[in-house]
């Protein structure tokens, strides 16, 4: 029996897609998988999957469509919208127990006054489907036939070099090895976790010893996170953000807020968190187009802008002046050429009081 490690977040390349659903992410296909998933307090309850990498669908484990609320993060019970295109939060959340309907107990049928197995209509599925393989995968040329033929009849032999990427998590770090996962996959009569054989042995059995099926794995990637601190705040307003691994943000999809990302704390902090996955991490792979920062002193705040607050501004005018007040003592140097000169003070270290007002502004470490 092949048996998966468990709790490893490993990918193989070149089947790795991960769907943004109702629930969580998870590759496929699934025909009732059960899968932990995590609640924003810290708990985890358990959900059935039904679909593939391009859609899918989450059950309670006694047959109640459930999906995350967008707005509370809370796994729930789901209803349909009105014409049965959407499926959305109750409000209701999942604590991930059954109710035995055999106890004399009210079923959730008569409490949530919904059916189970909840679908939205299959041609919006479809839709669906078909936008998620376009969106991943691009446009895809017409196969003839013969084309098609010909590949069926090709036979996969000889030694063929895979890929594995290993994930690991900011706030669920990994507790397997990366040694472990390449025994897992390359290692011959490998046996850990159960199992009876690598991957490397699963493809070497079917094929009659005719395909050499081995991985390279990398190191775990720790990804940025789900928490972005843009460097100017208050957030007045943000134009667009976009990620682009290759920087070509012209091409690239315009996040929506509230489901690509959110403003946490109304922009106070410039902190932006990703919904659903992590930031892209990837030299010059954000693109925030925004307006932040507070209004220069003396001038009147736009919609949405934010005064210089007043303790900001004394601290400013404590500075200035001290430092004025020090024009004639040692320290200050001047740097003479031809036209005119330019007069500089030696580095001087912050008043006291003006230290104490810029902490309560120090931007905080993510």
């Amino acid at each position: 029996m092949y048996s998966p490690v468990n709790k490893v977040r490993v990918f193989i390349y070149t089947a790795a897609v991960l769907f943004c659903t109702q629930v969580e992410l998870f590759g496929a296909p699934h025909n009732g998988d059960l899968y932990t998933v995590k609640q924003p307090n810290g708990s985890y309850v358990q959900v059935s999957v039904w679909g593939d990498e391009f859609y899918q669908r989450a059950e309670s484990l006694d047959g109640y469509t459930v999906v995350r609320d967008p707005n509370t993060r809370w796994i729930c019970y789901a209803k349909l919208n009105q014409d049965a295109s959407e499926l959305l939060s109750t409000g209701i959340i999942y604590d991930g127990t059954a109710i035995d309907e055999t106890a004399g107990l009210k079923t959730k049928t008569t409490v949530l006054g919904l059916p189970k197995h909840l679908e939205i209509k299959t041609e919006v599925v479809l839709q669906k489907v078909t936008q998620a393989r376009l969106k991943f995968m691009g446009p895809q040329p017409a196969v003839t036939a013969e084309a098609e033929a010909a590949l069926r009849s090709e036979s996969l032999t000889g030694d063929v070099n895979g890929l594995t990427l290993l994930i690991d998590f900011p706030d669920e770090p990994a507790t397997i090895s990366r040694q472990e996962i390449e025994n897992y996959v390359n290692q011959i009569g490998y046996t850990g976790y159960g199992n009876n054989g690598s991957v490397r042995d699963y493809f070497s059995d079917v094929s009659g010893g005719l395909l050499n099926y081995t991985n390279y794995v990398t190191e775990y990637y720790t990804g940025l996170g789900r928490y972005l601190q843009v460097r100017r705040y208050p957030i007045v307003s943000i134009s667009s953000i976009k990620e682009a691994a290759l920087y070509d943000f012209d091409g690239a999809d315009t996040l929506v807020v509230n489901e690509g990302y959110r403003i946490i704390a109304a922009g106070a902090e410039g902190i932006l968190h990703r919904v659903y996955t992590n930031w892209l991490n990837t030299p010059d792979g954000i693109q925030v187009i925004y307006k932040g920062g507070y209004c220069s002193a003396g001038q009147a705040p736009g919609e949405g802008e934010y005064l210089l607050p007043d303790d900001l501004r004394e601290a400013a005018i404590e500075q200035s002046s001290f430092i004025f007040k020090r024009k004639d003592d040692l320290g200050l140097s001047a740097v003479g050429f031809q036209g005119g000169s330019i007069s500089k003070f030696s580095a001087m270290d912050l008043l006291p009081m003006v230290k104490k007002v810029l902490d309560n502004y120090r931007r905080p470490s993510l």
